[in-house]
């Protein structure tokens, strides 16, 4: 058996991400905590992840649900700052990158992937249209796995 090519998460796979920061950032930042608002917004970051909804919407409406004090740009800098790099995946990678084809398969909005590929240098290595989220199979017509 030969194997073609590598794929890869991303959360917890090639970068770490840490909930509770986004927690712990959001609540100093928020007056309605209610199990309500809570619900409201998990539906919505479930919504937006599958890529039902844009990154607009979803700020836009998570502010509201949350009355969240702050802008969208403030919202969006919590909401991406769970990230921090993995160094041992970025070695290895580093070592795959000439050898196979590297690939990802994640859940991963397009707000935080934006963030991501901008901040983080492992994502240079994957293959260009290698990116396969649900919003994104549904765009180009891909069937989910």
């Amino acid at each position: 058996m030969t194997i073609e090519a590598v794929i890869f998460d991303i959360g917890n796979v090639l970068v770490r991400l840490d909930w509770q920061f986004a927690e712990q950032q959001f609540r100093l930042r928020i007056r309605n905590d209610t199990e309500q608002a809570r619900e409201e917004f998990v539906a919505l970051k479930d919504s937006l992840e599958l890529g039902e909804i844009s990154q607009e919407t979803f700020l836009r409406k998570s502010i509201q649900v949350l009355d969240f004090r702050g802008g969208t740009d403030e919202f969006a800098a919590i909401w991406n700052g769970i990230f921090s790099p993995n160094e041992e995946m970025e070695k290895f990678v580093v070592r795959l990158k000439d050898s196979l084809p590297l690939y990802l398969l994640s859940n991963t909005s397009e707000l935080h992937l934006t963030y991501l590929k901008e901040r983080f240098d492992i994502f240079q290595y994957f293959a260009d249209g290698g990116l396969f989220v649900p919003g994104k199979m549904r765009e180009t017509g891909r069937k989910n796995i």
